[in-house]
């Protein structure tokens, strides 16, 4: 919708900027899909807050040619003006095209995507694994506050693991769990089949290895661990 006054016109123009800059400063590059969905606007008005950044040179645009996809990218100005501007770490990383991997391209970009959507329902502080410290076992994807005030490990799946793998996982998260370091685990997965898969694997896991011992799961221990369908994901609190 066209808005008249000039002042709100431009504190909605800063507003949509900072909300790009300190997601491409926090995430260190997305896609334009992604970008439009923080900003909640129009795909020309997507494009054209973009064209305005990278003549900026707060961002950077790069071709990823096997998956037909334009990364873009915060730059070293664009991480200082993020910086300076919006109270972000000076230490973020920025943009190395030579470092996207495209095998990993779609979990990264469904991973932005679960941000987008818990952010948007009021959670707070998304913390993504490379942040996290590293004397967990085991880090997940992501940890964040739910609007109800739970802390939540957020695993993105796009593929099904093996039973083994999981009765691993799970013992490290349940442990995780224990230790104090988040309250639950939710598993987002792109695809509904997936999700159910998933599902039906946790369902089938009985026992998971604990200190050299097998322990059985119950009721209580299953319910830290939902699996959802990105759609359908974060549920209401």
């Amino acid at each position: 919708m066209l808005i008249s006054d000039y002042s709100e016109r431009e504190a909605r123009r800063k507003r949509k900027r900072e909300a790009a800059i300190r997601f491409l400063a926090l995430e260190t590059w997305t896609i334009q899909r992604v970008l439009q969905s923080v900003l909640r606007c129009s795909r020309s008005a997507s494009y054209k807050l973009i064209s305005q950044l990278e003549k900026e040179g707060i961002i950077r645009s790069h071709a990823i040619e096997d998956l037909r996809l334009t990364a873009l990218g915060i730059t070293p100005h664009g991480v200082a003006i993020a910086s300076s501007e919006y109270d972000l770490p000076i230490s973020l990383a920025t943009f190395q095209p030579s470092k996207i991997r495209p095998v990993s391209v779609a979990h990264r970009i469904d991973l932005q995507r679960a941000r987008v959507a818990a952010e948007g329902s009021g959670w707070t502080d998304w913390t993504l694994a490379k942040s996290l410290p590293k004397t967990w076992t085991k880090l997940p994807d992501a940890v964040a506050q739910s609007a109800s005030g739970q802390i939540v490990a957020v695993e993105l799946e796009r593929v099904v693991k093996s039973r083994r793998r999981y009765e691993a996982i799970l013992s490290q998260h349940l442990q995780a769990i224990t230790q104090g370091r988040y309250d639950i685990v939710h598993y987002v997965s792109p695809s509904r089949p997936v999700a159910s898969a998933i599902d039906r694997m946790f369902r089938s896991v009985s026992r998971v290895p604990v200190g050299g011992q097998r322990v059985t799961l119950s009721a209580k221990h299953r319910a830290r661990l939902p699996v959802f369908e990105l759609e359908q994901w974060p549920p209401l609190a």
